[in-house]
């Protein structure tokens, strides 16, 4: 599985929230799904983050395929460029699963 782990500063969670409701059924298109997702308090001053998550794709070249789907374009240019003033990657990985008896 290939995840993205990021964090963001949601200045208008309302729009936030219509963002979401928009890209979600385009997500599941693409096989992807948030593992994590929570509200966090800034710890520093310089990190100013407030929502934290892991959104998870069967690999690489699906990601790719949401980020450029024209639908997920046009909701991040309608709510999420209007709802989030900060967005951080912190780390990129891909994992394998493994079967709990191995």
């Amino acid at each position: 599985m290939y995840n993205m782990t990021v964090g963001l500063y949601i200045h208008n969670s309302i729009e936030y929230e219509k963002y979401r409701r928009k890209i979600s059924p385009i997500l599941r298109e693409h096989d992807g799904n948030f593992k994590l997702d929570f509200w966090v308090i800034p710890l520093r001053e310089d990190k100013k983050i407030n929502r934290l998550f892991i959104i998870q794709f069967p690999n690489k070249k699906m990601m790719k395929k949401f980020f450029s789907d024209e639908r997920y374009l046009r909701a991040k240019a309608a709510h999420f460029e209007t709802s989030v003033s900060e967005t951080i990657i912190y780390q990129r990985y891909f994992y394998e699963k493994k079967h709990q008896n191995e």
